[in-house]
């Protein structure tokens, strides 16, 4: 599925992870990890399902 994720300087971009939010696993360090994306949960404001629109 593709998600939204927003940064807390601003930037926004979607990334592809496969299964639901509920089962995203950050690892000790706070990266989530996925084919071609790695993403630190401390620079993150949300993670939200991708619709086709950006805010």
């Amino acid at each position: 599925m593709k998600y939204l994720v927003k940064f807390k300087d601003g930037r926004k971009t979607t990334v592809f992870y496969e299964g639901s939010l509920n089962n995203m696993c950050f690892d000790d360090m706070g990266y989530l990890r996925g084919d071609d994306f790695i993403i630190n949960l401390n620079d993150v404001i949300y993670i939200i399902p991708f619709t086709g629109e950006e805010e």
